[in-house]
C-alpha cells in the first residue's frame, strides 16, 4: 500500500473541525521537493494570487484544539 493510500484510509470520516468541518484530502504533488515549500510555491501550486493572505504555523499548533 503506497503512502497516499495509507493516508487516504487512514484520514477516512476525519473532519477538521471548523466552520464548516471538512474532510481532509490527500494528495501527492510529483517532482516538487525539489525546492522547500514556501508560501509563494504554495499559492503558485494552488492557483491562488501570490498577494492571497497566507502564513506558516506550526503543527502543534494547527491540531492545538483538536488533541485531547
Amino acid at each position: 500500500m503506497s503512502v497516499v493510500e495509507s493516508l487516504k484510509k487512514s484520514s477516512e470520516g476525519l473532519l477538521m473541525t471548523s466552520e464548516s468541518d471538512c474532510p481532509f484530502e490527500v494528495f501527492l504533488w510529483e517532482g516538487q521537493a525539489q525546492e522547500p515549500l514556501t508560501i509563494e510555491k504554495l499559492l503558485r501550486l494552488t492557483d491562488h494570487l501570490q498577494n492571497s493572505p497566507a502564513e506558516i504555523i506550526e503543527l502543534e499548533y494547527f491540531f492545538r484544539n483538536l488533541a485531547q
